[in-house]
């Protein structure tokens, strides 16, 4: 929730499941890199620094993969119908005023994010991505992406919107590569 609007900007908080996916990515790979440290490593000039453990005591590479997937859920559950165009739409869009946003940047860059999520090899089938969460990503994508986002991207004026809605549907069209409704 933002403190400033008193509304979740949905679509910027979208964008936080790409920065958690980065972390997860760049941490799983330094991870991989390094030998794991000794039991206890003395430190010549203090005390040892906390360590970087969230509280559930997953590592933080695994702390980020958890945050990318509770935001994904929180995402999916924003999903309603657009009141003009019957489309669906990621909730509040330009619904709410206090969003300072539109309905396609929003759509936009909330399928992107999506997407992105979709696309990682941690969220292919068999992984350790629940159904349930698995199926809401996919269904929240393909719910979007048309008839509302294939649509709205070639009828606005607004160059700036068209682009992040675009954005949201090309990354939509590499999730779902066989679907030729959205071309």
């Amino acid at each position: 929730m933002c403190e400033a609007h008193g509304v979740p900007h949905t679509g910027k908080l979208a964008r936080s499941i790409i920065l958690d996916l980065a972390v997860h990515d760049a941490l799983r790979a330094t991870d991989s890199e390094k030998p794991p440290p000794p039991p206890s490593t003395p430190r010549l000039n203090g005390p040892n620094p906390p360590s970087p453990r969230p509280a559930s005591g997953a590592p933080p590479a695994e702390a980020s993969w958890q945050r990318a997937i509770a935001r994904a859920r929180w995402v999916v559950s924003r999903l309603g119908t657009d009141p003009e165009h019957g489309g669906r739409i990621f909730l509040p869009g330009r619904l709410d005023p206090r969003n300072a946003s539109t309905s396609l940047i929003d759509a936009g860059e909330c399928v992107d994010a999506l997407a992105t999520l979709a696309l990682h090899p941690r969220f292919c089938v068999g992984g350790d991505v629940p159904d349930a969460d698995r199926e809401g990503v996919l269904g929240a994508i393909r719910a979007c992406a048309a008839p509302y986002l294939a649509e709205t991207v070639t009828s606005k004026a607004i160059v700036n919107q068209v682009l992040w809605g675009a954005m949201g549907l090309a990354h939509a069209c590499s999730v779902f590569p066989d679907e030729r409704a959205w071309r």
